[in-house]
């Protein structure tokens, strides 16, 4: 797999059999730039470093941070995209519960139209029924609302590593082991939100995706992370499909085996689940790939169901999928698979469940 070919985010491709399809070959901001994107960028890009040193100084010195009566454990990324952060709050919300905890999940709700949840929200109130989920730009709010109305004693801040209005007793960043931040930019140069020196204040750093690459590629990755922080429990995960959702039901990922499928994927790492899918022996066709949290209209989803040959079915996530639903004839659902992920850590298990423990305390 070239996880760096070039496409454009609303392209369909013909086929899998090539590299997968990866938006995130070009900045984020490239679109905005025009055809001077690059050279635009690397100018932009020391004036954006400049102000995101300028925001964490003040927040190193303690201003403007909020706490809550509870514990509060984020989870985060140093870069725009997807890097598994969903799977990961899932599996720490089961962690807490196992702990003999209540959580709740705090977020932003980005990009939730008005009167509407997002659709990371929709896909965390499906996978966790019981855990309450808070949608808010200011998260002190939300956690409060966790905390006051809804009887959570820890909170998930999902998404919360840039969001330093929130005192967290844990801080979790997640580096995609195919998206390499080392040699990334910043933006609008590159897909980088922070420098990688911002890991100095990371108390966890998990690995993800380590079932894509080499464990040397691995490795690494880790003593690079070490140079940043030489105290941060660094912990290795792979996300895995268990098994493919149709309709309601949970059916074997082997009974789909070459089977031909259209992907749409609105997320921000397709090339991993394109990658994924082809392990699975699936046959993708043809992958429509749109921005992350792409809101599906009602022509799209039509066009989509229209677009399958006989014996072909529609692969999709969960996070697009709570948009699709609504749009897609019920009587259709059952031509729809959706893989249902799991995360599971790999290496430093023990030592993240310590970590998480000690921030429980008192």
């Amino acid at each position: 797999m070239n996880p760096h070919a070039a496409t454009h985010p609303d392209q369909a491709h013909p086929s899998a059999g090539a590299a997968p399809p990866d938006p995130r070959s070009r900045p984020p901001l490239a679109p905005a730039l025009g055809p001077l994107a690059a050279p635009a960028g690397d100018l932009l890009a020391p004036l954006y470093a400049a102000a995101v040193r300028a925001r964490n100084k003040r927040f190193d010195r303690g201003r403007h941070v909020q706490r809550v009566h509870a514990p509060v454990i984020s989870v985060g990324n140093l870069s725009v995209g997807g890097t598994g952060k969903t799977p990961m709050v899932a599996y720490l919300a089961d962690l807490l519960r196992q702990l003999g905890r209540s959580p709740g999940i705090a977020m932003r709700g980005y990009k939730a139209k008005p009167g509407e949840k997002s659709d990371e929200q929709l896909e965390h109130e499906a996978a966790l029924p019981g855990v309450p989920v808070e949608a808010d730009p200011l998260r002190a709010d939300a956690a409060r609302r966790l905390i006051e109305r809804r009887a959570a004693d820890a909170v998930l801040l999902d998404d919360g590593f840039q969001h330093r209005k929130l005192h967290r007793d844990l801080d979790i960043v997640l580096i995609d082991a195919t998206r390499d931040p080392f040699v990334d930019k910043l933006l609008p140069a590159g897909w980088l939100r922070e420098p990688v020196e911002s890991l100095a204040r990371a108390h966890v750093v998990v690995v993800t995706r380590v079932d894509a690459v080499t464990p040397a590629a691995v490795e690494r990755l880790a003593r690079r992370v070490r140079k940043c922080n030489e105290r941060a429990v660094i912990a290795a995960a792979a996300h895995q499909w268990a098994a493919f959702m149709v309709g309601h039901e949970r059916q074997p990922l082997d009974a789909f085996r070459t089977l031909d499928a259209v992907a749409a994927l609105g997320i921000g790492h397709p090339a991993a689940f394109l990658h994924t899918a082809a392990a699975h022996s699936l046959n993708v066709t043809r992958a429509v790939v749109k921005p992350d949290h792409h809101h599906w209209t009602a022509d799209e989803a039509r066009h989509l169901i229209d677009s399958l040959t006989p014996g072909a079915r529609l692969l999709t996530t969960e996070k697009d999928w709570v948009k699709l639903a609504r749009l897609i004839p019920k009587s259709d659902h059952w031509q729809v698979l959706r893989p249902q992920l799991r995360l599971t850590i790999k290496d430093g298990e023990a030592r993240l469940r310590s970590a998480i423990e000690r921030a429980l305390e008192p």
